[in-house]
């Protein structure tokens, strides 16, 4: 079915009306704008199974909005038909009613040239892959509960996106500030300009791959999030920007037997523990600093050249700094309170 004009689809509180699409071949172009609401006061107003097969096509703008006296629905929901946006012209998306729950795509391609623009915050359940332009938003933050694909990379410019699948597929690059709350397994690294953050609850594992990213800014920022290190092979790790105020990591668990390397400065705004077996390494000239608690090396490998303290920090565990290449440094107007805990250094004379 093709519409040259314009659509308004309003659905009621009668469940199954509105656009149907649940067969596999079903396929709707719509050249126009398209706006999906429901009539005023259908507070039961719902899409659910409208939207289970097929392909929809938006060659306008697409717009989700509500009738009044009644709460947030979903409006337009689709559980199983891919949604194109494959115009001429610039295209905006905008939902009044989004959530996993509520409004939402499933999957999603994008295939403008001319871009997709997201006037508020939008979710999509499934795959969003673009194939052609450039997406941008103006506010909010698009939700993907599956693989964003980008075979160029680069073109996701959506101010805001986060990842709320288990396991993760990354474009090599992406542009954008970007939060993980699922289980964020990733299965590839990345290039991120712009901040990156592991919500309370989630999780990002970088699996042994590469995660950088650039900018001024504190970037990666962890002030409660725990950050686990277990992949199976070698991990290293790089900061562009370190600082207490800056990209820092605030618990940060080890657990990589094969080694995990520090290539740049760090901060450990909390607790670092080595697991069994674990391996610490540094690279030549940088620093890992600690500005709450001193490491927990238990039965790990602390091969770190250059550990600073960089607060007021009372030992809460004994600590033994077992190699020569250990050097302890406290900075100007800083404390190590040992606290009645044991403490061992075998560098002579480089405590300072």
């Amino acid at each position: 079915m093709v519409v040259n004009g314009n659509s308004l689809v309003t659905i009621t509180s009668t469940v199954g009306d509105g656009l149907i699409m649940t067969n596999a071949a079903d396929e709707v172009i719509i050249n126009g704008d398209a706006v999906f609401t429901h009539a005023n006061n259908n507070d039961q107003a719902t899409s659910v199974g409208n939207f289970t097969n097929g392909v929809l096509k938006f060659r306008g703008h697409f717009t989700q909005s509500n009738g009044t006296n009644s709460g947030t629905r979903p409006i337009f929901t689709a559980t199983g038909t891919k949604v194109v946006f494959d115009g001429a012209n610039n295209q905006n998306v905008h939902f009044s009613d989004v959530g996993a729950a509520f409004s939402r795509f499933q999957d999603l391609d994008i295939d403008n040239t001319a871009g997709v623009t997201f006037t508020t915050s939008a979710v999509a359940s499934g795959t969003v892959t673009i194939l052609n332009g450039i997406v941008t938003s103006t506010t909010g933050t698009v939700t993907i509960g599956d693989d964003p694909i980008d075979a160029v990379g680069g073109r996701w410019q959506a101010l805001n996106i986060t990842f709320s699948g288990p396991i993760v597929s990354l474009p090599a690059t992406l542009m954008t500030n970007a939060t993980f709350t699922g289980g964020g397994l990733l299965e590839n690294g990345f290039n991120l300009t712009g901040n990156l953050s592991v919500a309370a609850g989630g999780r990002m594992e970088v699996n042994s791959h590469t995660v950088s990213n650039s900018g001024t800014r504190p970037i990666f920022t962890s002030t409660g999030t725990k950050v686990i290190l277990d992949g199976p092979g070698i991990q290293n790790v790089s900061f562009s920007d370190p600082g207490p105020g800056f990209s820092r990591i605030h618990d940060l668990d080890i657990e990589n037997a094969t080694g995990v390397t520090f290539n740049t400065d760090a901060y450990i705004t909390r607790q670092l523990t080595l697991g069994a077996n674990a391996v610490l390494n540094q690279g030549a000239g940088e620093h890992l600093f600690f500005t709450a608690r001193m490491p927990v090396v238990a039965a790990g490998t602390y091969n770190v050249v250059n550990t600073r303290v960089l607060g007021t920090i009372t030992m809460t565990a004994d600590l033994v700094m077992p190699l020569t290449l250990n050097d302890l440094i406290i900075e100007p107007n800083q404390k190590l309170i040992v606290g009645g805990r044991g403490f061992t250094c075998y560098h002579c004379g480089q405590c300072r």
